[in-house]
């Protein structure tokens, strides 16, 4: 069945009751396709009202909506053809820069399991990297710092791709050089301090290793070593030692980093 226009539009109007009215038949499929090629979930992250779009969101991914359906909008013009993109893109693309809709929709889709990393077809960048989201993300740098929250989308999205995804890529470094080159371009000084705060996060996780979770682990590991230094008698907790961290100098290997695993830093 094609996905009939008027719900595609209740969709990107953010008419829940519409949208939800449809899919209450269970044999309906919520990653069904219209006429131009788009679902309802990126009909909804690219919706008009911000505000009201984020229920639609939500409502589509506990119905089941894949946050990571692809989709190509066909247009009669083949130059106007958008896709085929993911969701994520079409909230990076659509929402205003000083929205802070753009990070809350961004983590509706992540957490419901949409992949920053996702490579989608390559044709409409000048690499692969810069196809997924994250990688659309760093390439827009001298656009995208003028982002609100710019800094808590690119920590959603290393957090999101921790497992998979090493920024020591060359299409990860090649970015990174990017960015660094922007700092060159005239632009408000709130907008380079932030791509500032975010180059350095890039240049700390390139120094833990690559990857968000090398990253958090940093300070376990300075942990750890200051424990050996403890058990070789180097050295000792102070009396400004929390009693708390003392006690951890006391637990065997085993049952440190079994502590150190639910640190709230590596989630």
């Amino acid at each position: 069945m094609v996905l009939p226009w008027i719900v595609q539009d209740a969709a990107r109007e953010g008419n829940l009751a519409a949208v939800q009215e449809y899919l209450a038949d269970a044999d309906r499929d919520p990653d069904e396709l219209g006429e131009d090629g788009t679902h309802l979930l990126w009909n909804a992250c690219v919706g008009r009202n911000e505000s009201r779009r984020q229920d639609v969101v939500r409502f589509l991914l506990m119905r089941g909506a894949s946050p990571n359906a692809l989709c190509h909008r066909r247009e009669a013009d083949p130059v106007a053809e958008v896709g085929p993109l993911t969701p994520l893109h079409a909230v990076l693309m659509n929402t205003r820069p000083q929205s802070k809709h753009m990070l809350k929709l961004s983590t509706l889709l992540v957490d419901a399991g949409a992949d920053p990393m996702l490579l989608v077809d390559e044709s409409a960048f000048s690499d692969r990297f810069q196809s997924s989201a994250f990688g659309f993300l760093l390439y827009h740098g001298y656009w995208n710092f003028a982002i609100r929250q710019s800094y808590e989308l690119l920590v959603l999205f290393l957090r999101a791709g921790a497992s998979n995804e090493s920024l020591t890529s060359k299409g990860a470094l090649k970015e990174r050089r990017h960015l660094k080159a922007c700092l060159n371009i005239a632009q408000p000084e709130a907008n380079q301090a932030k791509m500032r705060k975010c180059l350095d996060l890039i240049d700390a996780i390139l120094a833990a290793g690559g990857t968000w979770r090398q990253y958090c682990l940093v300070p376990h590991k300075r942990l750890l070593r200051l424990r050996s230094l403890v058990a070789r008698g180097r050295a000792s907790p102070g009396p400004s030692t929390p009693p708390v961290v003392a006690q951890l100098f006391a637990l065997p290997n085993g049952v440190l980093w079994s502590v150190l695993e639910h640190w709230a830093a590596t989630r």
